[in-house]
């Protein structure tokens, strides 16, 4: 299992606070590899980085070409998928991660299994199967983001073929739904998700306190103090209260 986090030269900021959390929450974290345009000028520390080419070549329209080449350069059959505004905010459990990547590789029919809440917040989940200590839950075909880039395990051949050249990240996962539903293949999730994590970034603002996912999902005020203070956040999305 390969974890894969996709970043631009506009959001690379962003990777920072994501490994600093990485390394504090799921120190166990196999070495993760980051497709993105010009390589940041800070340290990456454990995690590799590829260039998929000239950001000016990848407009937000043609985000998913991105991603094609991006997963084109991958040889791990089974990836983990992450944004880099991803910021974990509670340990992950890695033995279920590790059992769960071997669950979707076993099983050739799933594309997608979701280590976040996602499918068990979604409407009309099925109970799959018990396995590895987990509660395995089937996400219907006809609820919203069936197909999603929220936090999950793909089997990469599989995701390649709910890809698109051409389509924005939005456009990408919508129409990713259905081209997931006419291709059969099976989403799955858990009822004890094993990552938890701050989507940090959201409407173009800063949200350390969980915006629309509620204060549940906040980035921990310790950690939050600690990114600040490194001033690894640009200027125009530092929140209010810094000043």
């Amino acid at each position: 299992m390969q974890p894969i986090i996709i970043t631009s030269d506009k959001t690379s900021w962003s990777l920072r606070p994501l490994l600093h959390l990485a390394r504090k929450y799921w120190p166990d974290m196999p070495r993760p590899i980051i497709g993105g345009y010009s390589r940041p000028e800070f340290e990456l520390g454990a995690a590799d980085f590829v260039s998929l080419g000239r950001f000016a070549d990848y407009p937000v329209g043609k985000w998913s070409d991105g991603l094609i080449n991006f997963l084109s350069l991958i040889d791990d059959p089974i990836v983990l998928l992450m944004m880099d505004d991803y910021w974990l905010n509670a340990p992950v459990n890695h033995e279920a991660i590790d059992y769960l990547a071997r669950y979707v590789e076993w099983h050739p029919y799933i594309a997608r299994l979701d280590v976040t809440g996602d499918r068990l917040g979604a409407s009309n989940w099925s109970r799959f199967d018990d396995a590895g200590g987990l509660t395995l839950i089937k996400s219907d075909p006809h609820s919203l983001y069936h197909f999603s880039y929220q936090a999950a395990l793909w089997r990469k051949s599989l995701l390649l073929e709910c890809l698109r050249a051409g389509e924005t990240p939005w456009q990408s996962e919508m129409n990713g739904d259905q081209r997931l539903r006419d291709l059969g293949y099976t989403v799955l999730g858990t009822t004890q998700p094993p990552m938890r994590y701050t989507i940090a970034v959201q409407q173009g603002k800063l949200a350390l306190d969980g915006g629309y996912q509620t204060a549940a999902y906040a980035v921990p005020q310790d950690d939050a103090a600690y990114i600040v203070a490194q001033d690894w956040i640009p200027r125009e999305l530092m929140p209010e209260w810094v000043y």
